[in-house]
């Protein structure tokens, strides 16, 4: 028979109270017991320190308790034990530094010195910029206007997103010395204590090697960083859905497998050589060129971006939206906006970003659907500097000047998706603007025009909060018609667009924004925990191959079945032997069902009703 428990425990309970209190009750210098057991208490609180130090980079990371910028008033966070001196480094593109300023101003509120190293002097000119410490630098080449219009005005994104690559290369051999020379300048005449520099930005890296500073990436774009096969995530700059059918993974898999591998490679030791030939250590591998041996910050939203495992060391923070309260908008504008006739009627927000520079045909297909005499809306448009001539002149003419305002800058773009009578936000779905008009709840029509935003434009179908209005090399003017005055006619749409919005700020709000990406920062500076956190040991190209033959349903089982496989010498049997043998079963099985739909269609019917 089973003796009881409860007497046991009560009396375990009582011997140690009686303990206890014996213990406590004797006098000190006569009782060792007690000095032995307060010499441990003592260590053990130091340890406890000690262990609590360890473990705040961790609750950062996996707790945040804490809510962004945006939703907390000015001062609501306890200042930094210490203070650091951060550079910021970044492409001279304004979607690549915002997620970066957002970072620094949140730094900057913690009591940091923050720098920016720029090309672009006009990211230094709004008032709470003045606050940075902010040096020009020489403009590196890369970038500019003449190329950017070549890949905007390509049929194909994936040419265009390769080009992208190519120019990150040319940026990195032009621009890494001068980085190098600068930050070196400025740790002389202030100790820098750590770089965030941008993905993409590699001179920033070599500058963090070159004074020996901590590095902390941003990550500008959508979130590639896959802790389990790479496989299950459509290619950049293909658009596709993130619900694949079969042969679309692995026909994915396969233009992955053909091409990142030597692409990878050659940028790899391209790269190399620039910092072999700055006297820089190095890169390790491909996983060092990725930033993923530290820190990672994202301006992730899930709800948005495609949910997939990530490492340890990736934190994504929800948007990245710098503070623009400051920046007062146009006064024609905010007048304009606050009139009765874009009240009643809606306004519509045109903006392709600050390089895009659209086709002679899409920009006239957009002038014919706002200048119709069915639309009724008013307009606000951003063009390119070279069409804002002729975009004036063709709307005012038809429009009249109270309901359009037309300019190559302004101020404050935040604001005007943010104001109650935008109705509409027509973009390119760059990275930066969707994430503001996620702040903004407005909903959006995009029409994508280089690298990965076709990926953006169906993130965004896909979580309903937009649509995607077509390619920009094949989009009629009928097409776009339809698809931008079906919103702007349209208030139960635009209701649930909004509606959808909602949906993610309960993430947006729970990942933390800037302010917990500052907090990871000093974490990272203070303790450089996130050097423990990373997971480059994955080899993501065999993972994508066992994903890509198998699914994600049994992708952990044939990825531990592969680890035996390598323990015992049998790689090549398991490449060659087991998984195309699956394979083949895999893809006999789906033909099966496929004849068997097609030769007895009432069988399969009903037995799809019985499920």
């Amino acid at each position: 028979m089973a003796t009881p428990r409860r007497p046991i425990l009560a009396c375990a309970v009582a011997c140690v109270l009686c303990a206890t209190l014996t213990l406590a009750s004797a006098p000190q210098e006569d009782n060792p017991l007690r000095d032995r057991a307060v010499a441990l208490d003592a260590a053990s609180t130091i340890a406890a320190a000690a262990a609590e130090k360890r473990a705040t980079f961790d609750s950062i990371a996996r707790f945040p308790r804490i809510r962004p910028d945006s939703y907390a008033p000015e001062g609501a966070f306890p200042p930094a034990p210490e203070r650091h001196h951060i550079v910021l480094a970044t492409i001279p593109m304004y979607g690549h530094f915002m997620p970066i300023k957002a970072l620094g101003e949140a730094l900057l509120r913690r009591g940091h010195d923050v720098t920016v190293m720029t090309e672009k002097p006009h990211w230094c000119e709004t008032p709470l910029e003045r606050k940075f410490g902010c040096v020009q630098l020489p403009p590196s080449g890369v970038f500019a206007a003449d190329t950017m219009t070549r890949m905007t005005q390509e049929s194909s994104y994936e040419s265009s997103y390769l080009e992208c690559i190519e120019e990150m290369a040319n940026h990195h051999e032009n621009a890494s010395k001068v980085f190098i020379d600068t930050i070196r300048a400025i740790h002389a005449n202030k100790p820098v204590t750590g770089v965030i520099s941008d993905a993409s930005t590699i001179a920033g890296f070599d500058a963090a090697l070159a004074i020996g500073v901590p590095v902390v990436t941003s990550f500008p774009v959508q979130l590639h960083y896959a802790i389990e096969p790479l496989a299950s995530l459509p290619a950049p700059g293909a658009g596709n859905s993130r619900w694949m059918s079969y042969p679309n993974r692995v026909l994915n898999f396969a233009i992955k497998a053909l091409l990142a591998p030597p692409m990878a490679l050659a940028f790899y030791y391209r790269l190399n050589r620039v910092r072999e030939a700055n006297g820089i250590p190095p890169f390790k591998n491909v996983h060092d060129v990725q930033g993923l041996y530290g820190p990672v910050l994202a301006p992730t939203v899930w709800g948005h971006d495609m949910p997939h495992a990530i490492c340890p060391n990736v934190f994504p923070l929800g948007t990245l939206v710098p503070a623009h309260e400051h920046v007062p908008m146009e006064p024609e504008l905010a007048e304009m906006l606050a009139s009765h006739r874009c009240a009643t009627n809606g306004t519509l927000y045109v903006n392709f970003g600050t390089l895009t520079q659209l086709t002679d045909r899409l920009r006239d297909a957009l002038i014919e659907v706002v200048t119709a005499p069915t639309f009724q809306s008013c307009v606000v448009w951003k063009p390119n500097p070279r069409h804002v001539d002729h975009v004036s002149a063709a709307l005012q003419a038809a429009l009249g000047k109270s309901r359009v305002f037309v300019a190559k800058y302004l101020n404050n773009p935040p604001a005007i998706m943010a104001h109650r009578n935008v109705w509409l936000f027509i973009t390119h779905c760059g990275d930066t603007s969707v994430g503001e008009a996620m702040e903004a709840g407005v909903p959006l029509a995009g029409i994508p025009q280089f690298a990965d935003q076709p990926d953006v434009c169906q993130r965004i179908t896909e979580g309903g909060f937009g649509v995607d209005l077509g390619h920009k090399s094949h989009v009629t003017a009928a097409q776009l018609s339809a698809g931008i005055e079906g919103i702007l006619n349209n208030a139960t749409r635009r209701a649930q667009m909004r509606a959808a919005y909602a949906k993610t700020r309960a993430s947006r709000r729970y990942l933390g924004g800037p302010q917990r990406g500052a907090q990871i920062v000093e974490a990272h500076l203070d303790f450089r925990l996130g050097d423990q956190l990373t997971c480059a040991h994955i080899d993501p190209v065999r993972l994508g191959t066992v994903d890509a033959v198998t699914g994600a349903v049994d992708t952990r089982l044939w990825v531990q079945a592969w680890a035996v496989a390598r323990t015992h010498n049998l790689d090549s049997l398991m490449l060659f032997s087991v998984l195309p043998t699956y394979f083949g079963l895999k893809g006999l099985s789906l033909a099966w069902r496929r004849l068997r739909r097609t030769l007895f269609p009432s069988a399969a019917s009903s037995k799809l009703k019985q499920e």
